[in-house]
């Protein structure tokens, strides 16, 4: 049978890592749409350019 202060341990520590991992995936979340939002806006200036270009 565990003790009070190893349940309480085992809780901080449970808790902690769940946090670590949902801050994980959100932040991984967050830079990959930054990622791809700036790659979108670079090919879409590739894409003017080149229309531009065509029209001239």
């Amino acid at each position: 049978m565990m003790s009070l202060k190893a349940k309480v341990t085992a809780a901080l520590l449970a808790s902690s890592f769940a946090a670590l991992t949902l801050f994980g995936i959100t932040a991984r979340g967050m830079i990959l749409s930054r990622f791809y939002d700036m790659v979108l806006d670079r090919a879409f200036a590739g894409f003017s350019q080149d229309i531009a270009a065509y029209y001239e």
